[in-house]
């Protein structure tokens, strides 16, 4: 009698033992909440960039008219990377024409894998500074393509890279003007190692104030930089000889370098540690003068 009930007591813990993993798994599923599976990840898709007419499809570049619905708007040169990513505006100012522009774009950006860039490239073809009546610089007028364009370029973009070629004081090495934002330290921080990665060996940091002793104000250079930066986009200026040929070749490598640092492009970051201060008021008297 004994050993029937141990034999019975036996097989019982078997079938509990066999029973349980089955259990416990029923139970978990039934306890599972619903709508807690992980969504399927779906590849985000660039659509074309259509701020420029005609619009320029992804992972492609080619010449265009920016704003879209402007059709006076002034030349620009697109490089749309196939990935999503934010717009840098690069804007040449003092181009004779429209085929020079696209020469300096397209030796600037042109080997940029788009296959693989995150974001897209905006350069922008905009008037070279001029005189005035006293040989003081002249702001841009309301009807000028500057300033006509600015909104539409502070709108559409995340970053402000101001070029401006052909003063008189620059000579081989080109100057970055980085304003720094007064109560935002990061920023200033930001923009300060962006002009440090474009590997421009002089740099001049400045805010709008001090341009004032000189009789000189960002708007009379055309920098957009200031009034980009009080979106706190980054940006800065460039002050240089040339973008084309021999002489442009060290800007155009650093301009293409700080995409690499902005991350929209895949690359080596190279790093220029030996880049000198200057005060504002230490540059020639005729820097930002115009060429004739």
């Amino acid at each position: 009698m004994t050993r029937r009930r141990f034999r019975s007591l036996l097989s019982g813990l078997t079938a509990t033992a066999i029973l349980l993993p089955v259990s416990a798994q029923t139970r978990r599923v039934s306890q599972a909440k619903p709508g807690r599976a992980k969504p399927a990840r779906t590849k985000a898709v660039t659509p074309p960039f259509q701020l420029v007419s005609p619009p320029v499809q992804p992972g492609q570049s080619a010449p265009a008219r920016f704003p879209a619905e402007d059709a006076s708007g002034v030349a620009a040169y697109v490089f749309h990377g196939s990935r999503p990513g934010p717009v840098a505006a690069f804007l040449f100012h003092g181009f004779a024409d429209d085929a020079a522009f696209r020469e300096a774009a397209q030796a600037t950006f042109g080997a940029i894998p788009l296959q693989s860039m995150q974001g897209t490239v905006l350069v922008l073809s905009l008037p070279a500074r001029s005189l005035c009546d006293g040989g003081k610089l002249c702001a841009p007028g309301e009807d000028s393509s500057w300033r006509r364009t600015t909104p539409a370029i502070l709108k559409a973009t995340r970053f402000v890279i101001d070029v401006q070629q052909g003063a008189k004081g620059v000579g081989a090495e080109p100057y970055a003007f980085v304003y720094l934002p007064e109560g935002n330290p990061r920023l200033a921080t930001y923009v300060k190692a962006m002009a440090r990665a474009s590997l421009i060996p002089n740099v001049v940091e400045l805010t709008e104030p001090d341009l004032k002793p000189l009789g000189l104000s960002a708007d009379a250079l055309g920098h957009l930089a200031p009034q980009s930066l009080a979106l706190s986009h980054p940006a800065f200026a460039v002050e240089a000889a040339t973008l084309l040929g021999d002489a442009g070749a060290g800007l155009r490598k650093g301009l293409a370098n700080l995409l690499d640092h902005l991350k929209m492009t895949a690359g080596s970051v190279s790093w220029q540690n030996r880049v000198q201060t200057h005060a504002l008021a230490g540059l020639p008297a005729d820097f930002f003068t115009p060429k004739p």
